[in-house]
């Protein structure tokens, strides 16, 4: 509280980091979306008269916690200034949140045509690659395409185990989770959940772990 008091006298581009960093700080701890998003808006806002590149910034930021609350149509305007006016590290990011945007929003073709575009541009970056990886599994998952979806879950865990990056193997391993649930596979889906609840390491997590996990038992009745 004291902190807060004190931001007036701090510098507008002070301020903007701050209401940011507290936005995901918040949504680590899991505070909710009013909250979380309420920080983002004024990290916007306090941005507005910052060098673009902070603008970017937070608006990538802002863009990525959108699609975590399901925000998809929201995102994608703060995504897109991300992408345009960010450096080349932070665009290929933003472009591959867009295309996991597109996946929710059922536009499979553009989905295709912006990871494509950031796998072209990313030098083979094994960390985006796993990125990469799980959102052309969820597309696949979403189309019905379950093999395919099955083998880019397996390749986003593999490569996630690799750089080890627990919270997108994480993901990973709840998209398998998804799958095993709509095929009804109980092997995968006791294996995935195995691994998923060893990944967790924030309320954020256990909240998608529950989420996923709650759909597998009510598919099997209890």
């Amino acid at each position: 509280a004291l902190v807060q008091e004190a931001l007036p006298l701090l510098p507008l581009l002070d301020q903007a980091l701050w209401y940011r960093e507290r936005a995901i700080v918040g949504h680590e701890l899991g505070e909710g979306m009013p909250t979380v998003l309420g920080f983002f808006e004024q990290a916007w806002v306090t941005a507005s008269d910052a060098p673009l590149a902070m603008q970017a910034s937070v608006a990538h930021a802002y863009g990525m916690h959108l699609t975590r609350f399901g925000e998809d149509h929201r995102a994608s305007a703060y995504l897109e200034f991300a992408a345009e006016h960010g450096h080349s590290v932070r665009r290929t990011y933003a472009l591959a949140t867009l295309a996991a945007c597109a996946v929710y929003q059922g536009g499979g073709s553009q989905a295709r045509a912006l990871l494509d575009t950031v796998r072209k541009a990313s030098a083979h970056d094994p960390m985006l690659e796993a990125v990469l990886a799980y959102h052309e599994g969820q597309l696949f998952r979403i189309e019905g395409a379950d093999e395919q979806a099955l083998s880019a879950f397996q390749r986003a865990v593999s490569l996630a185990r690799t750089e080890m990056r627990p919270s997108t193997e994480l993901h990973a391993q709840l998209g398998l989770l998804a799958l095993a649930t709509e095929r009804e596979d109980e092997a995968m889906a006791r294996t995935a959940l195995v691994r998923a609840r060893r990944l967790v390491r924030a309320p954020r997590d256990e909240a998608f772990l529950k989420w996923r996990e709650g759909s597998w038992w009510a598919s099997q009745g209890d």
